[in-house]
């Protein structure tokens, strides 16, 4: 019984240590991940007039017909939590898997993102904004563990 016992603990531990030591060499936690840079846009304006509303403030139909701008657009769309984006250099988007509303301050600059693509939406782990010559890490908060 004694060795069972001795085996058992020996497995648990090894297990635990393989664990420790696959998420300590990667930021996915082992499970291999992406870096991507680009721009951050708001899903809905940008899907319905990308050559206008890539930026902060959007172009639309206004009720009377006419076309009209609204200012910092894509900021109030992600702060209500409709979904960002990451729009590459080369105009591919990501959907991202991230809080909205706390990155919505950082729409239509210039990042770099870490994570990985699953079922179409890219999960961030880490994202990074340009300030200057410089990147700055945008503390991300979840309601449960990545």
């Amino acid at each position: 019984m004694k060795n069972v016992m001795k085996i058992l603990v020996a497995l648990v531990v090894g297990s635990a240590l393989g664990v420790f030591v696959m998420s300590a060499q990667h930021p996915m936690g082992g499970m291999g991940g992406t870096h991507l840079e680009g721009t951050l846009v708001d899903t809905k304006c940008y899907t319905m007039m990308p050559d206008m509303n890539a930026g902060l403030d959007h172009k639309g139909m206004g009720m009377d017909g006419k076309m009209m701008e609204v200012k910092n657009c894509a900021k109030l769309c992600a702060k209500m939590g409709i979904p960002v984006a990451l729009l590459e250099k080369g105009g591919k988007t990501h959907v991202l898997a991230a809080p909205a509303n706390q990155i919505a301050d950082y729409i239509a600059q210039e990042v770099k993102i870490d994570g990985q693509e699953m079922g179409g939406v890219f999960h961030v782990d880490k994202l990074q904004v340009k300030k200057g010559e410089e990147w700055k890490e945008v503390k991300l908060t979840y309601p449960m563990a990545m």
